[in-house]
């Protein structure tokens, strides 16, 4: 950390590290346990001028009429936190599709994949009207993950050589205030088994194994 705003009129703590600038409510910091909703980062897209932080003892400071200041490579940036309203509204988050090996399956009904599919990919997209291009996702299989994925900006997930068995897709999204829209896109499908996965075809093999020995 290269510096944080002592102030913080309005309870934000504001933090400079050596690639990032991110604010966040002290009391939350405080608490020990906070959320991605509860984290804001910026970039150049905000208007900072750079996004490394010059390495000094402190590279953030707050002015006398309350706006925090960040020392960057490319010079000093500027944010007047009274304009900042948060009243964002978080984006929505629509799966387009479900490709199996390039082939377009229906995720209407119950959703059943050939076994003999081995690539899956998950189409979707996250609506913003305040800055499109800022949405994140994360992603999760639940009977294959075993957490969220790290938030990308990809409107996409690709899942290979899945087992037979049940499985629900889920995919949230953020917009460029860092809230996150928790409901999110689910699908529940099923990968069906080969037929030499089959309880039947083992069945037969035991039969003919005890056969052969007999």
């Amino acid at each position: 950390m290269r510096g944080a705003d002592p102030g913080g009129r309005s309870g934000w703590l504001w933090i400079a590290t050596s690639n990032h600038v991110l604010r966040i409510q002290r009391q939350v910091l405080l608490g020990g346990v906070f959320r991605n909703a509860d984290l804001r980062q910026y970039g150049l897209a905000d208007g900072l001028h750079g996004m490394e932080g010059v390495k000094r003892n402190q590279s953030v400071f707050a002015d006398p009429i309350g706006r925090v200041c960040f020392s960057m490579n490319r010079g000093l940036s500027v944010v007047d936190p009274s304009r900042l309203t948060g009243s964002s509204v978080p984006a929505l988050v629509h799966l387009d599709a479900v490709l199996a090996d390039g082939s377009p399956i229906g995720t209407r009904g119950l959703v059943r994949i050939p076994s003999a599919r081995q690539r899956i990919t998950f189409s979707y997209t996250g609506l913003s009207l305040s800055d499109p291009e800022r949405v994140r996702y994360r992603y999760r299989l639940d009977g294959f993950d075993r957490d969220w994925s790290e938030p990308v900006t990809a409107r996409s997930a690709v899942y290979t050589n899945l087992s037979p068995g049940s499985y629900h897709f889920r995919v949230i999204a953020c917009n460029n205030d860092g809230i996150w829209n928790d409901v999110g896109a689910t699908l529940d499908f099923s990968v069906a088994q080969a037929w030499y996965q089959t309880n039947w075809f083992r069945l037969l093999c035991v039969v003919a194994s005890a056969s052969f020995v007999s």
